[in-house]
């Protein structure tokens, strides 16, 4: 009986404490587009036998608000801490944490978070086209998946050609957040490099939008020009020279028979190297705006006689 009597007014002289509870304390928000704030309600709870104080709450980021309705919490009562974080400039996995100080005897601040994956709401791979001859074919097409990386639903309404270049197909993904974009150039489009732009229309989750992806076309040609454009600065000291290499990646046998230049006063020369490549030099430049956007004309001959153009650019 003694013994008992002991216990008894230990029990009697135990302090009362409060302790602080939370179901969840961390917040999964998973992939949301960074345009858009993330914000969820924290439940704790006071499970011991005196009132809990919240004496401060720590947010390190700025990004991170809170609001707080009371700061006292009584035994066995709940509260909600509603917060929001912003999510402008971040990209990929985000931890954001709230910290409270309390009179709880742990003394240790009790951490709130929410975690989760920021990204676009749409997303293009590769974000350029590129339409190229597939090795070992003569086909040339190029490809770009748009999706929804939140694995939300995403479809195609209309894809069209800006300059008319192309002929565009649409292929759905099979889990629907997203499709497939296979572009070949129109027939009778002229060799070497071109651009075009693909506008497309989009419908998710009930919301229409627009948006246009870049794209090169690189036809396979049997002359090319290096450099393609003959460059020149304003303030150089005249006369300048340049040189161009005209060469056939097809091995195709070719001549340059004359160069037409844009000015009377300037020079050219031509140097055979082999069969399939040859130097043009051209001489006592002038360099002046005035000849911007003007062209040099080289007159090929041997198997497929033409003509290839090469513009001028002046850098003011």
């Amino acid at each position: 009986m003694a013994l008992a009597s002991l216990f008894a007014g230990v029990d009697a002289l135990a302090k009362p404490s409060p302790k602080l509870d939370c179901t969840n304390p961390f917040y999964e928000f998973g992939w949301v587009d960074g345009d858009k704030p993330v914000s969820h309600t924290f439940q704790i709870r006071n499970s011991g036998n005196a009132d809990l104080v919240i004496k401060k709450i720590d947010a390190p980021c700025g990004c991170t608000s809170y609001a707080l309705s009371k700061d006292i919490l009584p035994p066995g009562f709940s509260l909600g801490i509603p917060v929001t974080v912003s999510l402008q400039g971040q990209k990929g996995f985000v931890e954001k944490s709230l910290f409270l100080v309390t009179n709880d005897p742990s003394g240790i601040p009790f951490q709130l978070s929410l975690r989760g994956t920021v990204g676009s709401e749409i997303e293009i791979q590769p974000p350029m086209m590129t339409l190229r001859k597939a090795p070992k074919s003569s086909e040339v097409f190029g490809e770009v998946t748009v999706r929804n990386p939140g694995k939300k639903p995403l479809a195609c309404l209309e894809a069209k050609s800006t300059e008319g270049k192309l002929e565009i197909s649409v292929s759905p993904l099979p889990d629907g957040d997203g499709f497939t974009l296979r572009a070949k150039p129109v027939a009778g489009l002229a060799p070497g490099q071109q651009k075009d732009k693909i506008r497309i229309r989009l419908e998710g989750g009930g919301d229409k939008k627009e948006l246009s992806i870049d794209t090169l076309i690189l036809l396979p040609t049997d002359l090319i020009a290096a450099p393609s454009v003959l460059r020149l600065d304003t303030k150089s000291v005249p006369p300048v020279s340049r040189t161009i290499i005209i060469r056939s990646p097809v091995g195709m046998e070719f001549s340059v028979e004359s160069v037409d230049l844009p000015e009377a006063s300037m020079t050219s020369s031509i140097e055979r190297i082999n069969g399939t490549s040859t130097r043009v030099v051209v001489g006592n430049i002038q360099p002046k705006r005035e000849l911007d956007g003007r062209k040099l004309i080289l007159r090929i001959g041997g198997g497929k006689p033409r003509s290839l153009e090469i513009p001028v650019a002046v850098q003011r």
